[in-house]
């Protein structure tokens, strides 16, 4: 009874040890994203980051002409993320509030982020994210400026709410773009 406490306390290691391999693996290699962009990547940092992390680069042949190679260190399937909040029509298209999951890894994250479509033309949209609560640089570009959206378009927008995600597809013949 006395290792009654050590063997409770082991067998919970490996359960979260199992949890945290499975949603590991659960992210094929052409859906992985880098958890760890800067240079000089160790197995610990990127563990330490509450990421994956794999011992090989990962090839996956597309279109048996493009490789691409999968991160390292990448994000679990089930790491905290942006989620659609509110999401509205507007007279240039449409307007997406999305708010961080409160458990986020990063002390600098934009807690607070706004997306929005512009419908510009039948075959052309724009889409600016930005952060609503703080104003920053924004590279001068001469865009139109869009006031009224074009109700018949050439494609498809398919949001996801959680994790956030856009899905833009041509309506002729269905390809993401």
């Amino acid at each position: 009874m006395k290792y009654f406490p050590i063997v409770l306390y082991l067998i919970l290691i490996c359960c979260i040890c199992s949890i945290s391999t499975k949603n590991c693996e659960a992210n094929p290699s052409s859906h992985r994203f880098n958890c760890y962009p800067e240079r000089n990547i160790t197995q610990e940092a990127c563990v330490a980051r509450g990421c994956c992390w794999t011992d090989s680069l990962n090839i996956s042949n597309i279109n048996q002409s493009i490789q691409l190679a999968a991160p390292l260190c990448y994000y679990p399937s089930d790491f905290p993320s942006y989620k659609v909040t509110t999401s509205e029509p507007t007279a240039f298209g449409q307007r997406i509030l999305l708010t961080l999951s409160p458990s986020t890894q990063t002390n600098d994250a934009i807690p607070n982020l706004r997306v929005d479509i512009y419908y510009e033309t039948k075959e052309r949209l724009r889409i600016k994210i930005y952060d609503p609560d703080h104003q920053r640089y924004e590279v001068p570009l001469n865009v139109p400026n869009v006031i009224q959206r074009v109700d018949n378009t050439d494609y498809a927008i398919d949001v996801k709410s959680e994790p956030f995600s856009l899905r833009i597809t041509r309506n002729i013949t269905g390809a993401v773009l």
